[in-house]
C-alpha cells in the first residue's frame, strides 16, 4: 500500500517512507536498503521494501525480485536489518 501511495505522489518508495519514520524505524530501513543496494538493481530486477515493529524489535527488509516473461515471480534475495 505504501508503494502505491508513493507512486501516486510521484516519489520513490524509499524516500516516501523516510519522510514518515521515527529514528529507530529509519535506522533499520536505511541499513536494509543500503546493504541491498536499493536503487541499483540490475535491469529487469526490482526492489521491494517492508518494515515491522513488534516484540521490542524494529525490522526492515528489502527484497530483490524479477518477473519472467511467463509472469512468474522470482525472489533473488532478501536483505534484512534489525535493531534489538
Amino acid at each position: 500500500f505504501i508503494d502505491e501511495l508513493a507512486h501516486a505522489a510521484g516519489t520513490d518508495p524509499l524516500e516516501f517512507r523516510r519522510k514518515m519514520l521515527k529514528p529507530k524505524h529509519l535506522a533499520v530501513l536505511n541499513a536494509a536498503a543500503e546493504r541491498a543496494g536499493y536503487g541499483k538493481a540490475p535491469a529487469g530486477t526490482y526492489h521491494g521494501l517492508a518494515q515491522f515493529m513488534g516484540y521490542g524489535s524494529y525490522v526492515a527488509a528489502c527484497a530483490e525480485v524479477s518477473v519472467s516473461t511467463e509472469g512468474r515471480l522470482k525472489i533473488h534475495r532478501i536483505v534484512a536489518a534489525t535493531n534489538p
